[in-house]
């Protein structure tokens, strides 16, 4: 048996002196195993003074396969990737808040998913789902109003991620976004969230040997529905990707 709890951080998380968070923001979701053991799984960012049953609605961020900032490794790549390439979703947390949107952080036991063509988008789609769970458990309604964020391959998660809600009904899907995401999303997938009138929106950088073409056959499995917005000279973290988002996403909440 497995419990979800959420409870402030352990002592040695959040504590690294160039965390470029304000880190008491957050609050940590952990796995609670029989046997005693907790791993956190997640960090939940709140609007001051609001539960996430009375947010307007919720982000759910998706690393990638283990590279980038986060918070046993802010300035590199051994945190685990949970704040995203630039911090980008350490910054949703903290600007979304003032839009009354709480965000939720995927975060790794272990600091990495395992490889992802040998289980690891599986395996996160599975965590990004036991997350979407127990939000909707603490919402009280299945009509929770939800967006996915992925970066990489937690971009190929977020896509599937969104597509299993829509098919189940198990929230208000409000939007996907993707940062140079990987390719091998499900198939069907992405047609399934256009059909279902749910915003997409595909980021890209092209620069080098990447002109992304990820992003670009992701388009085309929606029937051409969407186009990917590219960013020629950015690198694999995509710096342009949190204005484009501050932008896209609070907009989405407000019906």
């Amino acid at each position: 048996m497995v419990r979800l709890v959420l409870g402030p951080p352990p002592a040695t998380l959040l504590n690294h002196p160039d965390d470029p968070n304000d880190t008491q923001i957050f609050q940590c979701l952990s796995r609670c195993c029989q046997d005693g053991k907790h791993e956190v799984i997640g960090l939940l960012a709140t609007p001051p003074g609001l539960t996430l049953a009375s947010c307007r609605g919720l982000v759910i961020t998706c690393p990638g396969a283990g590279g980038g900032p986060g918070p046993t490794d802010p300035c590199g790549g051994g945190g685990g990737g949970t704040y995203g390439g630039y911090n980008v979703f350490g910054n949703l947390a903290s600007e979304l808040a003032k839009h009354g949107i709480a965000v939720l952080l995927m975060h790794y036991p272990a600091d990495e998913p395992g490889r992802p063509l040998e289980g690891g988008i599986a395996k996160t789609a599975e965590h990004a789902t036991a997350l979407l769970d127990w939000a909707i458990s603490q919402y009280g309604s299945p009509q929770m109003p939800v967006a996915l964020v992925g970066w990489s391959m937690g971009g190929a998660v977020a896509i599937n991620t969104g597509a299993s809600a829509v098919r189940s009904c198990e929230a208000s899907m409000r939007g996907v976004a993707t940062i140079a995401s990987m390719k091998e999303v499900a198939e069907g997938a992405p047609k399934t969230l256009v059909d279902a009138q749910v915003p997409l929106l595909l980021m890209h950088n092209v620069a080098g040997r990447c002109t992304g073409a990820n992003s670009i056959k992701i388009a085309q499995s929606t029937g051409r529905k969407v186009e990917p917005l590219l960013f020629p000279g950015e690198d694999h973290g995509v710096k342009s990707a949190f204005c484009q988002l501050l932008s896209w996403l609070p907009p989405l909440f407000n019906s």
